[in-house]
């Protein structure tokens, strides 16, 4: 994070400015240290140019043993606090940032290399999620929410934005600077229910396979709304409701016995739908392509299936394990999609059903 970056920035307690108290400075990239809010004194740490933004009783839930540890030896306790949050329903958010955090470090570990392929890391792909244009990103403010650990970002700075946000709850935020170059990279570890980020400073928000985790859905695309210009775009790509009937009706109920196993044995046991799933894709819904093109496109989840079957076994094994862990899933209906943009005074200039399991919305912010 940079210096300049502070001017972007608001505090969660009170909203107001936040400025640099002390820590370490290399050229005009902070390394580490600590930000406070002159207004109501709360103080948020930077670590490894990574800025840390979570309200008081929700910070202690997302700091790393590493974090704690970087806190402590520096001296920025002050930006910890006692209070910590024990609500049942929000917790529900914490175990699913500590599943992602697992899913990207342990089980797919990918890299740059795995952005050059033609799979769902792919930059194809992700235009095919995201329908925006090389003019909507060049030389814009972009905010990336839910970045998970950089696939959308290494697309989007191929096309020479001006800045690119990243906000993400758990630790794959860390491995973006590896990543990608940029001069304008700013890194929030942050909740997508509560951002960090003053009103009205992005051009475009991007929210990709990610909204659908969130625990207030609602609030996280108010919250992107709130921070995209007049006349910026807010775009995201969910699961549909529509076509995905098997998730609906049996993936989701499964998850009250799924969940009761530790998450190394959904891992394994997400071995069994995933050789079904890659044996019925080489031996059927190929075969009937090709033999029956048109018959092929009345079978359920063709679309789909089809474009899962450029993918190797890994990753269909890792979307399979992806689809069983999730401790939040919501299945959205296009009227729920069409919804957020009215509700947030957002016109929407494109909406789609990608591959047949997946809504995809660009608005406009008035």
């Amino acid at each position: 994070m940079k210096v300049d970056d502070i001017s972007l920035l608001k505090c969660l307690e009170c909203g107001q400015g936040l400025r640099f108290v002390s820590g370490n400075i290399v050229g005009d990239v902070i390394q580490h240290g600590l930000l406070t809010c002159d207004n109501c004194t709360r103080c948020y740490p930077i670590i490894n140019e990574v800025g840390i933004f979570f309200s008081k009783d929700k910070i202690s839930h997302y700091i790393s043993e590493y974090e704690r540890n970087f806190i402590l030896k520096h001296g920025y306790e002050e930006c910890m606090s006692a209070t910590i949050t024990n609500d049942t329903e929000y917790l529900k958010q914490v175990h699913a940032a500590k599943n992602w955090e697992y899913q990207w470090s342990e089980q797919y570990n990918y890299s740059i290399v795995d952005f050059q392929s033609k799979y769902f890391l792919s930059e194809e792909f992700f235009y095919k999620c995201i329908p925006l244009s090389k003019a909507d990103i060049t030389g814009k403010v972009v905010c990336i929410v839910c970045a998970g650990k950089g696939r959308e970002a290494y697309n989007i700075n191929r096309n020479n934005p001006e800045k690119i946000i990243c906000c993400e709850l758990g630790d794959e935020i860390y491995s973006i600077k590896n990543i990608i170059e940029s001069e304008g990279l700013v890194l929030c570890k942050s909740d997508a229910m509560d951002m960090v980020i003053k009103d009205n400073i992005c051009d475009v928000v991007i929210c990709d396979h990610a909204l659908q985790h969130v625990l207030d859905h609602k609030k996280a695309f108010s919250e992107m709304a709130r921070i995209c210009k007049n006349d910026g775009n807010v775009v995201i790509c969910v699961y549909s409701h529509e076509n995905n009937f098997l998730m609906t009706t049996i993936v989701e109920p499964a998850k009250i016995f799924l969940h009761k196993m530790p998450l190394k044995a959904i891992e394994y046991f997400s071995v069994l739908p995933a050789v079904l799933i890659f044996a019925l894709i080489k031996m059927f819904y190929i075969p009937i392509n090709n033999i029956l093109p048109k018959f092929s496109k009345l079978i359920p989840l063709n679309e789909h299936m089809i474009y899962w079957s450029n993918y190797d076994f890994k990753t269909v094994w890792t979307c399979c394990f992806d689809l069983m862990h999730a401790p939040i899933s919501y299945h959205f209906k296009k009227t729920d999609v069409l919804k957020l943009a009215e509700t947030n005074g957002l016109s929407v200039e494109h909406i789609e059903n990608v591959h047949g399991t997946t809504w995809t919305m660009n608005a406009r912010k008035a």
